[in-house]
């Protein structure tokens, strides 16, 4: 979080949990920590956190946590930005690392460190990395727990683009080689 030109890092760990509610968690505590009436910027690389909050995404799960993120944001002026997860934004990173360092935590395959604040978002203890690189670089499988089942719907579009001459011979099924 920063508040003026104060870095302040916080992390936290649920076991059992899912990935939606501690991003939803996550908002809560930061927007906590600040004063009521503040100016506040959450910026998530959350698409469920932010779109929900700044296009009215459905709110079918995890009700308690949505209706202690309205209170919190009730007397604040918040603003939400999205950021591209994994892109290099040094504060994602950072989050990132703090995320991965309390999951292990949780599963006991780890010590927990805490970050030491170099103020530029980056651990003294550890440079910026990808966590879906490995140390040579290359993409890797990354455990991300298991989950409960869940309901989804996606919608696909696309377009073709042709010529007249091969539409017509798509309708008038004019290929040697089978139906298009």
């Amino acid at each position: 979080m920063i508040h003026g030109n104060a870095h302040i890092e916080f992390a936290g760990g649920e076991p059992k949990s899912t990935n939606n509610r501690m991003e939803i968690t996550a908002a809560i505590r930061g927007i906590d920590e600040t004063p009521p009436g503040s100016d506040v910027t959450v910026w998530s690389d959350s698409e469920y956190v932010i779109k929900t909050m700044t296009r009215g995404w459905k709110r079918k799960v995890n009700n308690d946590l949505w209706d202690q993120l309205d209170d919190v944001v009730a007397n604040r002026k918040v603003s939400w930005e999205w950021v591209r997860g994994h892109s290099g934004d040094p504060m994602n990173e950072l989050a990132d690392t703090l995320a991965r360092g309390e999951a292990r935590a949780i599963r006991g395959s780890g010590s927990r460190k805490k970050a030491n604040n170099r103020g530029d978002g980056q651990r003294r203890d550890e440079s910026p990395r990808l966590s879906h690189l490995d140390s040579a670089g290359k993409a890797r499988m990354v455990d991300v727990g298991v989950k409960p089942d869940t309901e989804r719907v996606a919608e696909a579009k696309g377009s073709v683009t042709m010529s007249p001459e091969t539409f017509s011979l798509i309708r008038e099924g004019g290929f040697d080689k089978g139906d298009v």
